[in-house]
């Protein structure tokens, strides 16, 4: 069966109480496409989509090298994961290569057949790449020993990747990922941190009035300004 090409028109926002909206992003260069969906009761033009492909081509082809359009509105989460879902069936945006999708939409990644890398397997060759890049490598082994200046500024493979270019963007760290930080600072914060310098307070005649195990704990006792008791440990400024 040969699947007839679909036009896909644009749709004007019905009412004020729509959740969010199915779009197609065109790359313009290439004309490949992206499905997907955002959450906004307004239509948002700087919001390309967060597909793996797509972000690598955005990043390639720049944001003005692609044109976005509303195709579909949906009243609730529910609602658009579902039309997000019947739309990449549709216009198979998965098997088809005109398209930057991977997954078939809605919450996350399906399992059995529906996941995209079901039936496939990774070959010898691409396994031994795997196993060779998770290999550490430190001290002289690591591609940055001794090569400091020769990765400052725009060298450096992250100089300018800011905003929807940087690799963290739209993302946040899980509460679990969050609390395995607070665990791994929890023995080296206040005055177990190895880097903490005690400070003295002195009056104006130099007579100690008060030690300090780090400078935290004199805002923590008295509420004073810990940027200014820095100032006066650099002896940039006289006192505080």
């Amino acid at each position: 069966m040969i699947r007839q090409p679909i036009v896909i028109k644009p749709m004007e926002r019905p009412d004020d109480k729509v959740y969010g909206y199915i779009y197609v992003t065109t790359n313009l260069k290439n004309g490949k496409r992206y499905l997907g969906q955002h959450a906004s009761k307004k239509f948002d033009p700087d919001y390309l989509g967060s597909g793996k492909l797509l972000e690598k081509a955005i990043k390639k082809y720049r944001t003005h090298s692609f044109s976005i359009q509303i195709v579909d509105w949906a009243y609730s989460k529910y609602e658009l994961d579902q039309k997000e879902i019947q739309w990449i069936d549709l216009l198979s945006c998965v098997q088809d290569d005109n398209w930057y999708n991977l997954l078939y939409g809605g919450q996350g990644v399906k399992s059995g057949k529906f996941n995209p890398f079901y039936g496939k397997h990774c070959s010898e060759e691409h396994k031994q790449r795997i196993r060779e890049n998770m290999h550490p490598k430190s001290g002289k082994d690591h591609h940055m020993f001794g090569n400091h200046e020769k990765y400052a500024g725009k060298n450096n493979p992250m100089y300018g990747r800011r905003g929807r270019l940087a690799p963290m963007y739209g993302k946040s760290p899980s509460e679990k990922t969050r609390q395995k930080m607070r665990n791994a600072h929890a023995d080296v914060s206040a005055n177990k941190n190895p880097q903490a310098r005690a400070i003295v307070q002195l009056d104006y005649k130099g007579q100690l009035i008060n030690k300090f195990d780090y400078r935290g704990a004199v805002r923590v006792q008295f509420g004073f300004d810990e940027e200014a008791i820095r100032k006066c440990c650099k002896h940039k400024k006289p006192s505080y």
